[in-house]
């Protein structure tokens, strides 16, 4: 495999990321909004500076967790409750996304034609890549 299949092959996943996040494009923009008016609510329920607190709601949103700022109230140790598990359900979606991009790119790779099958991207010589595309076995 080259250089140009690669890039080529990357090039196929990330333009199938982006049909598959064009479909998904409310969604972000929704749940961005639910972290940024969750941060507001963590300022109003722990006395933080609006800043601090959007900033807490985003870490926390996005798993990463520094422990720089924490809430200190019950309300706004819930509030950050539920801005973790919307945050683990957008990382959940990114995930799936990727999944089917990368289904999707090596589908297309193998329908590709090629003039000699042991350059194809995926061919490996195992029994099911022949089978799949019905070619003889090598002796």
């Amino acid at each position: 495999m080259s250089i140009t299949d690669d890039i080529h092959a990357v090039w196929l996943f990330l333009k199938n990321m982006g049909i598959i996040f064009g479909h998904l494009y409310w969604l972000v923009i929704i749940v961005v909004a639910m972290v940024f008016m969750g941060g507001m609510l963590l300022a109003r329920a722990d006395n933080k500076p609006i800043w601090k607190s959007i900033y807490l709601a985003f870490i926390t949103a996005l798993t990463i967790g520094y422990g720089d700022i924490t809430p200190h109230t019950h309300r706004a140790k819930v509030i950050s409750i539920f801005i973790g598990l919307l945050g683990l359900v957008i990382t959940g979606v990114v995930v799936a996304a990727a999944i089917k991009a990368a289904e999707t790119t090596i589908e297309e790779i193998e329908m590709l034609p090629v003039e000699d099958i042991e350059k194809h991207p995926l061919a490996d010589g195992s029994p099911e890549f022949l089978q799949h595309h019905r070619l003889p076995e090598s002796p």
